[in-house]
């Protein structure tokens, strides 16, 4: 029932107004409110947030206790709804930004036999079988300790 409130008149179909139609002549706390749902997404959609008071004033003289609930819940906030009523500017874009960003990097962390980890990326044919470069003096991270590292130059004189 609340989408059938929600929705626009012209995308109604016969059916559904004619269930409205009945629901708010039976109840005239739901016609109260059906007609206070429809003029509150009117605001939200043009951006009239200079309509918002005389909005609330009728929410709270409404029949409808969710609706008088609702009123109440927005006066609590009334800056940012005002705000959100009023304002062109959205925050999607940055929103969409930050969530390829987080996909991203789970795509990049697969795993250590991942061809493309966080420690390099080898070609299929070239990565070793256990994901690391340098098996058996290696970390856990694929690097060489600093000791390991000495021990090699030590024993063939090359780094």
């Amino acid at each position: 029932m609340a989408a059938l409130f929600l929705r626009r008149e012209e995308k109604l179909s016969e059916e559904q107004k004619a269930y409205l139609g009945r629901l708010c002549d039976a109840d005239e706390a739901l016609a109260d409110a059906r007609r206070l749902t429809q003029d509150f997404a009117k605001m939200v959609r043009g951006l009239e947030g200079e309509k918002l008071d005389g909005w609330l004033e009728e929410a709270k003289a409404c029949a409808a206790p969710a609706m008088r609930s609702f009123a109440a819940g927005l006066r609590k906030d009334l800056a940012a709804v005002r705000a959100g009523l009023t304002e062109t500017w959205s925050n999607g874009p940055v929103e969409g930004f930050v969530h390829k960003l987080k996909l991203l990097k789970r795509q990049g962390s697969a795993g250590p036999a991942s061809s493309c980890s966080g420690r390099g990326c080898w070609p299929p044919e070239d990565r070793p079988e256990d994901g690391f470069r340098n098996a058996g003096t290696a970390s856990p991270r694929g690097r060489q300790s600093r000791i390991a590292r000495r021990r090699t130059v030590a024993k063939t004189g090359r780094k």
